[in-house]
């Protein structure tokens, strides 16, 4: 039974199906962009944006507060080891 198709047949086979895997699923996952893409080119009209775009972010907005205050060494206390001996 495959002695009856060679590698290169097997080969075209195989990559006809991956391409068209491919597609289907790009299809279903882009549905909404491939269609305004195709819309935009053939009309030149300006498509509204996908409604997911439009949605709040899940963490939700980012918040514009100022940096904390830099510490500069000489704020820092550090014990001595001989003062702790010492005790």
């Amino acid at each position: 039974m495959l002695t009856s198709i060679n590698w290169q047949q097997y080969l075209l086979i195989i990559a006809t199906m991956g391409i068209v895997y491919y597609a289907i699923i790009l299809f279903f996952y882009y549905r909404i962009e491939l269609i305004a893409l195709f819309h935009r080119s053939t009309s030149q009209q300006t498509t509204p944006e996908p409604s997911h775009l439009n949605q709040h972010p899940i963490l939700g907005d980012i918040n514009q507060e100022s940096t904390p205050p830099l510490l500069l060494s000489e704020d820092l206390r550090f014990s001595d080891a001989t003062e702790e001996n010492e005790n």
